[in-house]
């Protein structure tokens, strides 16, 4: 959903319902911007670089140690991630598909985000935890200021 709504975004278009957080920051919920600076910030296929990191991470004014607590939150959500995708891919229901075999399928995808959902909120709660509540503020601020900032969001 965030691919196809920066692809749009990108050649000039925006599909109806997309969110421009450089316009509206305030409409994208914080937990889709924390996916999306885990996503960045994690050991993806392609990963930055640890002074491309801490240089990202600069402005939400945490120590280097405290970056590596949310790098490695990070790497928690994106193994969460890899694994529900790879059960998704799994449950995809081969052609031709049936109306029950796409309805199945399409519950399954929705317990596996809900799933995905559960463990971001225990990670989100154990990283409060880790920093302590008010460097977590800190962490949060940079969030909504600066990751909300470059994040389009479109809801399908």
């Amino acid at each position: 959903v965030l691919l196809s709504a920066v692809q749009l975004i990108a050649s000039g278009q925006a599909a109806p319902g997309t969110i421009d957080g450089a316009k509206n920051p305030e409409l994208i919920p914080d937990n889709v911007a924390f996916r999306v600076m885990f996503l960045m910030i994690s050991d993806g296929t392609a990963p930055m670089s640890r002074s491309a990191r801490l240089g990202y991470m600069e402005k939400a004014f945490l120590t280097e140690k405290q970056v590596d607590i949310v790098i490695d939150a990070a790497n928690h959500y994106r193994i969460v991630t890899n694994a529900a995708t790879r059960k998704g891919v799994q449950a995809k229901p081969k052609a031709p598909v049936t109306k029950e075999a796409e309805s199945l399928f399409l519950a399954e995808w929705s317990r596996l985000q809900a799933d995905v959902d559960r463990q971001l909120a225990g990670i989100l709660r154990a990283l409060e935890t880790d920093l302590g509540q008010d460097d977590y503020g800190k962490l949060l601020h940079f969030v909504r200021t600066k990751v909300k900032a470059e994040t389009t969001y479109g809801k399908q």
